[in-house]
């Protein structure tokens, strides 16, 4: 955000599209869809021309993603549901250990035998 605050700034387009480009990717990818919409209409503007408006765009998706960021602290706090099922879970074996054998480092992973001279 410091990075498009600052080309919003000093009106650079360059830096300000490599900002937006950035910033939106990673808005995307965590799924924050009302900030990602955000970004993508700044894509559309220019820095130098219309300062202003990418100056208003830019306080709202401050905003957007503050919120995202709040409620994704709040849902960490939370336990889910699975979270309690899981931690008082026991199998009907619970008793009976699963062992696996220890790898053999004459054969691979298939039982195929190594061929290598030791």
């Amino acid at each position: 955000m410091t990075g498009l605050r600052e080309a919003v700034q000093i009106g650079d387009p360059e830096a300000f599209g490599r900002a937006v480009h950035t910033l939106r990717g990673m808005l995307r990818g965590v799924r924050a869809t009302a900030a990602e919409q955000l970004a993508a209409s700044l894509q559309s503007l220019d820095p130098q021309q219309q300062k202003e408006q990418a100056r208003a765009t830019c306080e709202l998706l401050e905003q957007a993603v503050s919120s995202f960021r709040a409620r994704l602290v709040s849902l960490a706090g939370q336990r889910s549901p699975m979270d309690r099922t899981r931690s008082r879970w026991r199998p009907a074996n619970a008793a009976r250990a699963v062992t696996y054998p220890e790898p053999n480092p004459l054969q691979d992973r298939m039982g195929h035998k190594n061929h290598l001279r030791m």
